[in-house]
């Protein structure tokens, strides 16, 4: 956590991220999601599948 002039920031990582996305999608989307690292891949019960990929840019 960085503080600056009444402001706090709070740093996060790509495996963080990825499992807020995650919460979120499974909020909207019956599927089963299996992660590894910053990756995840969803498997819709429709047959469809997605891979999400999270890496931070500097």
């Amino acid at each position: 956590m960085i503080q600056m002039k009444d402001e706090i920031i709070y740093k996060t990582d790509e495996k963080s991220i990825l499992q807020e996305i995650i919460i979120t999608v499974k909020e909207y989307f019956d599927c089963k999601i299996v992660q590894s690292g910053g990756c995840a891949l969803l498997s819709l019960k429709n047959g469809q599948q997605f891979s999400l990929t999270v890496e931070e840019v500097q």
